[in-house]
């Protein structure tokens, strides 16, 4: 139930594993993938749960991921994103770290409420935080990793209140200006909160 092809020189996944609708773990990290079929999210929506495709080279994925209802954790970090691709609405770990993001992702507002509880959206390109970014979607955070983007300010109420998140990276950015109240309404859930290299007022 479970393929590893870590390690070689793929530069696509062999169609054979499109016939195996059993597949529970896939992990095709640090080889030179630059596309992936929608046929094989196709063929494993009903068992696939764990997916990792870290270190490709990956511009896009197929919208066909988001029908991969089973999925639970997934890592497509350091490819060549521009934007998260389409999301099964119960995934519960995400990272989309050393990506060229420059925003948080649209696609996180799909997810479902309480699903979401790891969220690596480390050293990438994203410059803002904006009110209302982090709402219904996020009622299950623990976990925020925003290390080594280019954040420059951080405003007043961009953490809602229901969010429970207990620790949050924001160090190697670019803060100089951090809202007194930003975290304010995290002060009962909030255990670290990490903004070392940074300089902020």
């Amino acid at each position: 139930r479970q393929i590893i092809l870590d390690l070689n020189e793929l530069t696509m996944i062999p169609k054979l594993l499109f016939a195996n609708n059993r597949i529970e773990k896939l992990s095709v990290s640090y080889n030179k993938l630059n596309s992936i079929s929608r046929d094989l999210f196709l063929s494993l929506k009903n068992s696939l749960e764990h997916l990792e495709v870290e270190h490709n080279k990956l511009f896009h994925l197929p919208d066909s991921l988001a029908q991969v209802a089973r999925l639970r954790h997934l890592s497509l970090a350091y490819n060549q994103l521009e934007e998260s691709p389409p999301l099964p609405g119960r995934i519960q770990t995400l990272s989309l770290a050393g990506n060229f993001l420059t925003t948080i992702p649209s696609a996180l507002q799909t997810l479902e409420p309480g699903s979401i509880r790891y969220l690596d959206l480390s050293y990438n390109r994203i410059s803002n935080l904006l009110p209302n970014e982090f709402l219904d979607w996020s009622t299950s955070l623990g976990t925020l990793n925003l290390r080594g983007n280019r954040i420059a300010q951080i405003y007043k109420n961009v953490f809602p209140a229901n969010m429970p998140v207990k620790e949050i990276n924001l160090s190697f950015n670019d803060l100089y200006h951090v809202d007194p109240q930003s975290f304010s309404n995290l002060s009962s859930s909030l255990h670290v909160l990490e903004s070392s290299s940074t300089l902020f007022s």
